[in-house]
C-alpha cells in the first residue's frame, strides 16, 4: 500500500461513531498538549493505579488523557459507558474488548500526540514516533532491523536516513503490535519497506514473502515531524482518519 496522504476529519465525542465497515480501519489522532474537556474519571482501577505509580506528572497526564480518549472512542463504537468498557489483555498480550462483536483496537502515544486505531476486520497495531536525533543510527539499525532493511537504510543519502529510520521503525512496531508479540519479539524476523518515498509494505515474514500478503500496512504523517503506521492482519483494508475532539 502506498504511503497515505491521510486527512483527519474532526469528530466530537461523546457522540455516534463514524460508520466502520468490515474492510476498513479508522485512525484517530489525539492531541495531548492541552487539558481534555472536564469529565468524571472513566479509567479503570487498574489504569488509575498505573497512572498513580508514574513519578512524573507529565507522564501521568499523558497516560490519563490518552486512555480517556481511547475509552471515549471505543464507547462510541460499542454504545457502552466508557467507564464500564471491559478492556482485558488476551493470550497474545494485546488489549482487547471482552464484548461480543466488539472491534479490534490499538493505541500509541509519544510526547503530546497519540493515535488510536479501530477495525472490525482483524487485530490491528498502530505506532507513532516524533522524529528526533538518533545518535549511532547504524548501530540501532543493525541491532533491531533485518539485514535487508539495514542495507536499504545505509544506501540512502545522509539527508534522508533519519527520516527513513523512523519510517521503518513505525512500520515494524505497528506490525508487532498487530501480531501481539511486543517489541521484545525479534524485529529482524520480518522485513518492511524503508524509504519514505516507497510504498509501505511488508516484504517478508521469517523469509516468507507469501505470508506478508495477508496483512495490510499503511504509513502516514500524523504531523509534519512525525511518522505513523498501522498494520491490520487482513488484506486490502482502507484507512480513514479522524481528529478526536472531546465535548
Amino acid at each position: 500500500m502506498a504511503t497515505l496522504d491521510l486527512s483527519f476529519h474532526r469528530k466530537t465525542l461523546p457522540g455516534p461513531a463514524p460508520e466502520l465497515g468490515a474492510d476498513a480501519v479508522h485512525i484517530w489522532r489525539i492531541d495531548l498538549s492541552g487539558p481534555m474537556a472536564a469529565r468524571e474519571n472513566v479509567l479503570s482501577r487498574e489504569e488509575q493505579s498505573r497512572a498513580h505509580m508514574m513519578k512524573h506528572e507529565g507522564a501521568r497526564s499523558t497516560f490519563h488523557q490518552a486512555r480517556t480518549a481511547l475509552r471515549l472512542i471505543l464507547a462510541a463504537y460499542t454504545g457502552l459507558d466508557p467507564a464500564e468498557l471491559p478492556i482485558v489483555i488476551d493470550a497474545r498480550g494485546k488489549p482487547t474488548l471482552d464484548v461480543p462483536g466488539a472491534p479490534f483496537f490499538n493505541l500509541s502515544h509519544t510526547n503530546a500526540l497519540a493515535l488510536a486505531a479501530v477495525s472490525r476486520a482483524a487485530p490491528v497495531g498502530v505506532d507513532v514516533e516524533i522524529i528526533r536525533p538518533a545518535p549511532r543510527l547504524d548501530d540501532l539499525a543493525a541491532r533491531f532491523f533485518a539485514s535487508g532493511e539495514t542495507a536499504a537504510l545505509r544506501a540512502l543519502p545522509d539527508a534522508q536516513r533519519l527520516d527513513a529510520f523512523y519510517a521503518c521503525w513505525t512500520r515494524k512496531e505497528a506490525f508487532v503490535k498487530a501480531e501481539g508479540s511486543g517489541i521484545a519479539n525479534a524485529l529482524s524476523a520480518f522485513e518492511v519497506s524503508v524509504s519514505p518515498d516507497e510504498p509501505a509494505r511488508i516484504h517478508s515474514i521469517k523469509g516468507d514473502a507469501g505470508a506478508a500478503q495477508t496483512r495490510t500496512l499503511h504509513a502516514f504523517r500524523p504531523a509534519p515531524d512525525a511518522w505513523g503506521a498501522v498494520c491490520i492482519d487482513a488484506p486490502l483494508i482502507d484507512a480513514t482518519g479522524f481528529e478526536f475532539v472531546a465535548d
